[in-house]
């Protein structure tokens, strides 16, 4: 995942966002069923004598079906963001480190 943090000055408080890539791994598994063959006989039957058979003996026919499938997948894309506590160090100025990161100074007597 890609991150990228940018601080954005705001009128009452800065804010920090981040923008981060996201993705979803899709994947097809195409399927065909077939449903219940309908066979309908296009020429009346002709009893003839003599003819013999013509074809294979035993012999079956196969033909393929193709189709184009067009897939629309909606996909939502989100985030939620969770905050931590806040915290508070009292009483403890030795401890308090000033915004340039260097130590407090030492208390006056």
């Amino acid at each position: 995942m890609e991150e990228t943090f940018e601080l954005v000055p705001g009128p009452d408080a800065d804010t920090i966002t981040q923008r981060v890539k996201v993705c979803m791994p899709v994947c097809i598994n195409p399927y065909a069923r077939a449903g219940m063959p309908k066979i309908e006989c296009r020429e009346p039957a002709v009893g003839e004598m003599g003819v013999p058979c013509r074809g294979v003996k035993d012999g079956s026919c196969e033909f393929t079906v193709t189709q184009m499938l067009e897939i629309e997948i909606p996909i939502r894309f989100g985030a939620e963001a969770e905050t931590g506590g806040t915290y508070v160090t009292c009483g403890c100025r030795e401890n308090i480190l000033m915004q340039d990161d260097s130590p407090a100074p030492p208390e006056e007597n």
